[in-house]
């Protein structure tokens, strides 16, 4: 058991899609989650790590200052075995927030990184130069839009992108390429079906590709 020890419901980890496990080149595990108490009223983000392969682990907590925690946390780790963490926080909507971890210098700031959009599903990854790329869904007019945002520690936040608005696009998906093209996939119920078809586009050096469907649309694809 990893935790279970300052609040008794346990923890879940990750995004949907998401990775919540890394391991840098020293060999030491770390392990991102949300912990819970039996009344879901009271949530809190955790690290654990373990330097022996999972034998024992050190726990620690973290309170997001910037709102009430919304949901689950990716984690991903550099060439310099710095951790970045990735997480929903509530305010009005539902947004990011970040901090980074050393095991010398412990959790970073916290930076919100954009307060002006409304995280449903979402999905996150680093690329080689150290920049995490984020994908999400979000209530965008009488519809829902896939946005995309890149952010580049410690304050670079790029602009938010939509890649769709139209129809009812749902769970994004992202990874990046050893050229650091991002890859995302999305589900989006499309006519003449109306079922849940898979979407595919990308962003490389050249910019955006076009949008490519990916199943005919016979049944609904999750």
């Amino acid at each position: 058991i990893i935790s279970d020890i300052l609040l008794n419901n346990g923890a879940t980890c990750g995004s949907p899609g998401g990775r919540n496990i890394v391991v840098d080149s020293n060999g030491v595990l770390y392990v991102a989650f949300v912990d819970m108490d039996y009344s879901w009223s009271h949530f809190e983000y955790g690290l654990a790590t373990s330097s022996n392969g999972g034998e024992s682990w050190t726990v620690r907590h973290f309170v997001t200052s910037l709102g009430d925690p919304a949901g689950n946390v990716d984690i991903a780790i550099d060439s310099k075995n710095i951790v970045h963490l990735i997480y929903p926080i509530y305010t009005s909507t539902v947004n990011f927030a970040y901090r980074n971890f050393t095991l010398t210098g412990g959790f970073g700031d916290e930076i919100n990184l954009n307060p002006a959009i409304d995280v449903v599903e979402w999905s996150s990854t680093m690329d080689s130069k150290g920049t995490i790329h984020i994908v999400w869904d979000e209530p965008y007019g009488a519809n829902y839009r896939i946005a995309y945002l890149n952010f580049t520690p410690p304050t670079e936040v790029g602009d938010v992108v939509t890649i769709t608005d139209d129809m009812i696009p749902w769970y994004p998906a992202i990874e990046v390429d050893s050229e650091d093209t991002v890859h995302i996939i999305y589900g989006e119920d499309l006519p003449p079906e109306w079922n849940t078809n898979l979407q595919y586009v990308n962003l490389s050096s050249n910019g955006w590709s076009e949008i490519t469907r990916m199943t005919d649309g016979s049944s609904s694809t999750w």
